[in-house]
C-alpha cells in the first residue's frame, strides 16, 4: 500500500552543525578572571570568619605557648652565657606555627564541626592551609618583634629572612604530615624533636649562628625563603582544587 504521507525533513548543514557546537562550547566556558580577582579568591575565598572558625582562641593560646617558651629560653640564656640570643630566637621560630596547627587539628577532632563542613564549597584541606598561611605571617611579625627586643640590629634582616623560610617550611611539613597520617600527634612530635634537637646542639650555637649569619650569603637565604614560600603556595593551589565533599 502506497504511503500517502510524506515528510520533508530538513537536515542542518555542516556549517550550522558547527555553529551550534561552537555556541554550546562558548556557553560552557568560564570567563578568565583578572589576576587581582584570582588572587583574592585564592587567599580570601572562604572569608576570614570561615577560615578561623572556632580557631581564634587557639591563636591566642599559641601566642601564650610561644611567650612561655621565649621566657624559658631567656632564663636559660641568662644562666648559660654561651647561648646567644640569636640562637634562642631561631629555636623558637616554628613554635607558633606548629603549636597552633596541633591545637587546631585537636579542636577540629573534638568539636566535629560536620554541619559547617557540609555547607562549604571549599575543602577542609584548603581552609586549613589558608589558616596556616595567615598564622605563618603572624608568626613572622611576632618573631620580628622579639628580634627588635633581643637581638643585635645588624643581624636582623638575615634573621627575618630565616624566620620567613622557617615559618613556611614548618607549615608545609605540618600540613603534609597531617594529610599523610591523618592525625596531629606527628606535629607534636615534630615540635618536640625540633626543640630537643636544637637544644641538644646548643653548645655549638656560636658556630651555627656565625655560619648562618656571616658565612652563608644573604642571597642564598632569600632563595631558600622564596622556594619555601613557593612550595607553600603550590600546596595551597593544589588543595584549592579539591572537592569539599571528597
Amino acid at each position: 500500500m502506497e504511503n500517502k504521507y510524506k515528510f520533508d525533513i530538513e537536515y542542518p548543514t555542516q556549517i550550522e552543525k558547527q555553529n551550534s557546537i561552537n555556541f554550546i562550547l562558548d556557553a560552557t566556558k568560564k570567563e578568565e578572571e583578572p589576576l587581582i580577582t584570582r588572587l583574592k579568591n585564592l587567599f580570601l575565598g572562604p572569608g576570614i570568619n570561615v577560615i578561623f572558625y572556632q580557631s581564634k582562641l587557639l591563636v591566642l593560646m599559641s601566642l601564650a605557648i610561644y611567650l612561655f617558651a621565649i621566657s624559658l629560653g631567656y632564663v636559660s640564656f641568662s644562666i648559660n652565657d654561651y647561648i646567644s640570643p640569636e640562637y634562642m630566637i631561631i629555636i623558637m621560630f616554628p613554635v607558633i606555627n606548629v603549636s597552633f596547627f596541633a591545637l587546631s587539628m585537636w579542636n577540629e577532632e573534638q568539636s566535629a564541626i560536620v554541619e559547617l563542613k557540609r555547607t562549604l564549597k571549599y575543602s577542609q584541606s584548603y581552609i586549613i592551609t589558608l589558616r596556616m598561611l595567615y598564622v605563618s605571617i603572624l608568626a613572622i611579625v611576632i618573631n620580628e618583634a622579639m628580634l627588635l627586643i633581643i637581638t643585635d640590629v645588624k643581624y636582623q634582616l638575615k634573621i627575618v629572612i630565616i624566620a620567613f623560610a622557617t615559618s613556611f617550611i614548618f607549615s608545609v611539613v605540618s600540613l603534609w604530615l597531617y594529610d599523610r597520617f591523618n592525625n596531629y600527634y606527628n606535629i607534636v612530635f615534630l615540635c618536640i624533636a625540633w626543640i630537643v634537637g636544637t637544644t641538644g646542639i646548643s653548645k655549638y650555637n656560636s658556630l651555627i649562628i656565625n655560619t648562618m649569619l656571616n658565612t652563608v650569603p644573604t642571597v642564598v637565604c632569600v632563595a631558600i625563603a622564596a622556594i619555601s614560600f613557593g612550595i607553600f603556595i603550590a600546596y595551597l593551589r593544589k588543595v584549592e582544587k579539591e572537592n569539599a565533599y571528597a
